[in-house]
């Protein structure tokens, strides 16, 4: 089952901050931006190839490593669920990280496209969707799309979404709740009733 609550929710980055006192360590990956072409498989890298590098760097900073984790709103999340649930041999872009994992273990989506087809490109900001409307939105949904990556033992994920989201469609977030879990995942899913896709 999944729960709906009229809650407020809290700057994240102000929420992130806070923990840096309770022992945690805040990597922020700026992994690379839309510009002129769609460039998913470069940003699923940017992602990936910072896990990658915190396994490398585990001993030198102190890394606890079986306990990794994504925060990340809107595309976003989309990019790092994909770079989550997909297997350690996909997205390499730094050839000299190659031989580390890229296992997490959980994600925390806020809003995230769980099916790219299916978001509402129009009422996006301009500079985005004059972007993508040159592109393909079904070919780049089956690449880049969380949805397609889930099966079995993929990272413990929480999925906070809004029922009144216009951009991201709230049902395609359940559906992708659904089918992880008819693969036996631990997903659990926080449905929001008053604030929009940016909160």
């Amino acid at each position: 089952t999944y729960t709906i609550e009229e809650v407020k929710v809290p700057n994240y980055k102000t929420e992130i901050s806070g923990n840096e006192e309770e022992g945690f360590t805040i990597i922020c990956t700026s992994y690379e931006l839309l510009k002129s072409e769609a460039i998913f498989d470069k940003q699923v890298s940017d992602i990936k190839d910072t896990i990658r590098w915190i396994y490398k760097n585990k001993e030198a900073y102190n890394f606890d490593v079986s306990n990794i984790g994504i925060i990340a709103p809107s595309s976003g999340a989309q990019l790092s669920m994909v770079a989550a649930y997909s297997e350690n041999r996909l997205f390499q872009d730094d050839y000299e990280l190659e031989s580390f994992p890229s296992k997490i273990s959980y994600v925390i989506d806020l809003f995230g496209p769980s099916e790219l087809s299916k978001v509402n490109i129009s009422a996006a900001p301009k500079k985005i969707s004059s972007k993508l409307s040159n592109y393909n939105m079904d070919e780049l949904s089956s690449l880049y799309s969380p949805i397609n990556y889930i099966r079995e033992d993929i990272p413990d994920t929480l999925i906070i979404h809004s029922e009144i989201d216009t951009i991201v469609p709230y049902n395609t977030s359940l559906d992708m709740y659904y089918k992880a879990l008819r693969y036996d995942n631990n997903f659990k899913f926080l449905s929001l009733k008053s604030c929009t896709h940016y909160m």
